[in-house]
């Protein structure tokens, strides 16, 4: 009815719209939806004399959106849609979005913008570094730009992060973090995130993956661990960052 821009579909809030165990068409469904308002989208492309966008936000992993029944790489192939939004659902930020699953599903005709939420835990803001670290790794990986959500509020970072470049996106200080698992449907994949566990870890340890992008030549990597011990031991920790043990260990007791 409006000249817009374009449609944005936004299913990362809430992904149960079927009863995915038991229905086994919701996939098919929701790719009939999809086609619906793409439709839609085309007819008002004539009306308005110009190209419009449809746009769908989903959860951050591409195979357990097709268990919730969104199809994505049938919508890329059948050219249905511009863009996706991978985010992680009701938790602010992922750090490990799958990007390349991501190109690979979508293919070049359709953009991938990763999702940033204004909070990161625990109610706690996001910085200009939290979002440069995790920028530089989702764009090394291959997204094509960022999605912003919240940030208009008065107490959010926006105005500083706004004017953020691509090229800056990997200079200067920048703060990687490791986030809490989001909730993955039934028969879904889990990704190496946080909270790992000790129990029934053999001598292979734990580890978990935060992609950081370029790092240059002249630049150092912190790592800072925390942990949370029932009995209060501290197990023997040896820590390596691809392979590499760190250069200097300091530690520091965490009531």
């Amino acid at each position: 009815k409006y000249d817009v821009f374009g449609l944005e579909l936004d299913f990362q809030r809430e992904m149960w719209c079927f009863d995915y165990v038991n229905e086994p068409d919701a996939a098919e469904i929701m790719t009939q939806f999809v086609r619906d308002i793409a439709a839609i989208v085309e007819d008002a492309e004539k009306i308005h004399g110009h190209d419009m966008k449809l746009m769908i936000r989903l959860g951050s992993d591409v195979e357990n959106n097709l268990i919730f029944g969104y199809d994505v790489a049938t919508w890329a192939e059948e050219r249905l849609i511009d863009a996706v939004v991978p985010s992680p659902h009701h938790i602010p930020i992922d750090s490990d979005i799958p990007v390349a699953e991501w190109v690979e599903a979508v293919g070049d005709e359709v953009a991938i913008f990763t999702g940033f939420d204004c909070q990161v835990m625990f109610d706690l803001p996001t910085s200009l570094k939290y979002v440069k670290g995790l920028a530089a790794g989702f764009m090394s990986q291959g997204a094509d730009g960022l999605y912003f959500n919240n940030f208009y509020q008065i107490s959010s970072s926006g105005p500083m992060i706004f004017p953020l470049s691509p090229d800056a996106v990997s200079e200067g200080d920048r703060t990687y973090v490791a986030t809490c698992e989001y909730p993955i449907p039934i028969g879904g994949t889990s990704h190496n995130r946080l909270p790992l566990s000790l129990g029934g870890i053999g001598e292979e340890g734990l580890d978990t993956e935060v992609c950081m992008g370029v790092v240059r030549e002249e630049e150092k990597i912190r790592v800072s661990v925390g942990y949370n011990l029932e009995d209060g031991v501290v197990p023997p920790m040896e820590i390596t960052v691809n392979g590499i043990s760190p250069v200097e260990v300091k530690e520091s007791k965490i009531n």
